[in-house]
């Protein structure tokens, strides 16, 4: 057989080279993303990461809480002081000095028990 065309066979056309395409630049110029989609994407992952926040703590806290039970509560302190009054008829503290700016040695003193 001969590879030849006849003029009783039309000859085969052969489509033009394809041209390569070029790589995608970003991926919003793909999609076509609206500009404030990642904005809501974001509000809504916070809405959503509160919610389950809240119900978790609140089974968490729910579950572990105590039962109201009929103890109660006694405080038992131990007395850490000898005496109950402790009195000297002695001054403990004296300071001088010029508290009411008035030029003049001024004297405080201050008693036991005060």
């Amino acid at each position: 057989m001969d590879s030849k065309p006849t003029d009783s066979e039309p000859p085969v056309e052969l489509p033009p080279p394809a041209e390569p395409e070029a790589p995608p630049k970003e991926i919003d110029e793909v999609v076509k993303l609206p500009s404030n989609f990642w904005s809501v994407v974001g509000v809504c992952a916070l809405v959503i990461f509160t919610f389950l926040s809240i119900a978790v703590s609140v089974t968490i806290v729910y579950v572990t809480l105590s039962k109201q039970s009929d103890k109660t509560c006694e405080l038992n302190f131990q007395r850490s002081a000898k005496y109950e009054l402790d009195y000297e008829p002695r001054p403990r503290y004296i300071s001088v000095s010029d508290f009411d700016k008035d030029g003049y040695q001024d004297i405080v003193v201050a008693n036991s028990g005060t």
